[in-house]
């Protein structure tokens, strides 16, 4: 059966490793011009590379009309006829978190239209309050959401009633006229739009991943940022360094070998300082494959996948060089930038700030809430500060700021706010290298308040 669905699958968007693409291949088959379609897939669909065939197939033919997601972190176990449900997913007995589509196909896709997007903090669990929360939506004027671009300001809250809290948050995504800009952004512009339950964080990091950051009641400050792949390569996948493939077979410490960081223990990886956790060994006949593979090694270590709510550090660097294996990946330096150290140490500290955080939240996959995924694809176009634009002076800063907050023991994403090592580390990059003013300041603290009090850095799945 496997084999008949990748023969159906070829030449096809589908992909065998996108669970629901098949489905959507089957759609775009039966659907008409103007017929209209709705359905739940992973939320994923909008941000994963197995995805991006499907997301180019939407851009050309399809106008998104609602795109909704839940960031309720409710857990309701099985009851009598009734089965257990995670409140972050659409459907029952499942804890992935999940989106609802509803589109039309359309002559020129989503060229020219508006998307209303709907980030619920309560997702209904009662057929009454479903049906209401779908005709406050209806009822809506889309022109009165803010749009995803637009400067930070006041937000379109949908009301459940005087003595409750708001159903979540609206917002519009606006296409453009040029559909090759469309495919192009239609992940990243609903990758970004689904991200969070708080609009106003979602407009900060839409324009801090253009590089300039809005804070409120504050002027704009230029941030400067670029693509990771930019400044630096990654390494190969895990697979390819050991297992039946790689010429590598790894252990623990206490042997001789190659240094390589491994696990990412919640209670072991404390500081940004990384230390080695494994050792790689050279299988027999294997050598040379070994030393070509050693050539990617280096001193910083990027967390591939982060439980926000118990892990403390998304990048770590190390005085030599090793190789980052399964939960980490080793980015190493472009030539330009290899023979300064300082350059790394400020990705490094970038990485576990506020601002990268959100930026890591809002490109990244969320598979589940409270966890964020970088696979290597999504890795490398990850908007990371420019190190390149930084002066003599600015490096002289991030040295001094590293020395300071190495040895420091940083506490979980999730408790950043009580966390003074991450909010030297916020004060420091916004006084010495961005050059922010006191109240800019202040309300990049409050942006770390708001962050973590989103379900997708406290939530525990």
């Amino acid at each position: 059966m496997r084999e008949e669905l990748q023969r159906r699958l070829r030449n096809t968007a589908g992909s065998m490793k996108a669970g629901g693409s098949p489905f959507m291949v089957l759609v775009d088959e039966r659907i008409t011009d103007d017929g209209s379609f709705a359905c739940v897939l992973p939320t994923t669909v909008w941000t994963g590379s197995s995805w991006r065939e499907i997301r180019d197939l939407w851009a050309r033919r399809y106008r998104f009309d609602w795109i909704v997601v839940s960031h309720d972190d409710r857990y309701r176990s099985a009851r009598d006829a009734v089965p257990g449900r995670s409140f972050v997913s659409m459907s029952e007995s499942t804890r992935i978190a999940e989106t609802l589509i509803v589109a039309r196909r359309h002559g020129t896709g989503v060229r020219g239209t508006i998307t209303s997007v709907v980030n619920l903090a309560h997702n209904p669990d009662h057929p009454i309050d479903a049906s209401n929360l779908a005709r406050q939506l209806l009822a809506l004027n889309p022109n009165e959401s803010p749009r995803l671009d637009e400067r930070p300001g006041p937000t379109r809250q949908i009301s459940a009633g005087q003595s409750r809290d708001p159903w979540g948050e609206v917002l519009r995504v606006f296409w453009s006229a040029d559909v090759t800009r469309n495919v192009q952004d239609i992940g990243r512009q609903i990758g970004i739009a689904t991200a969070l339950r708080s609009t106003e964080l979602l407009q900060i990091g839409w324009h801090l991943s253009s590089g300039r950051l809005w804070l409120p009641g504050c002027e704009s400050v230029d941030v400067p940022v670029c693509a990771v792949d930019e400044l630096a390569t990654t390494s190969p996948w895990h697979h390819a360094i050991k297992g039946s493939r790689g010429p590598y077979r790894i252990v623990e410490t206490g042997h001789s070998g190659r240094p390589a960081i491994w696990h990412h223990q919640a209670d072991q990886v404390t500081h940004l300082a990384a230390n080695a956790n494994a050792r790689l060994l050279v299988k027999p006949g294997r050598v040379s494959d070994a030393d070509q593979l050693w050539e990617c090694s280096g001193r910083l270590h990027v967390a591939l996948e982060l439980r926000l709510a118990s892990q403390r550090i998304s990048a770590t660097w190390a005085e030599q060089p090793m190789l980052g294996i399964r939960s980490w990946n080793t980015l190493k330096m472009r030539d330009t930038l290899q023979s300064c150290m300082s350059h790394e140490r400020a990705l490094t500290l970038w990485f576990n700030s506020t601002l990268g955080l959100l930026l890591r939240i809002l490109h990244g996959n969320r598979p589940y809430l409270g966890r964020v995924s970088l696979p290597i694809e999504v890795l490398r176009e990850l908007p990371v500060i420019d190190v390149r634009q930084l002066t003599t002076a600015n490096l002289s800063s991030i040295d001094r700021l590293w020395e300071e907050i190495a040895p420091q023991l940083l506490l979980p994403f999730a408790n950043a706010e009580a966390d003074d090592a991450r909010r030297v580390i916020d004060d420091r990059l916004a006084t010495e290298i961005f050059h922010m003013n006191r109240q800019a300041v202040d309300q990049l603290h409050a942006l770390r308040r708001r962050l973590v009090a989103e379900p997708m850095v406290f939530a525990r799945f």
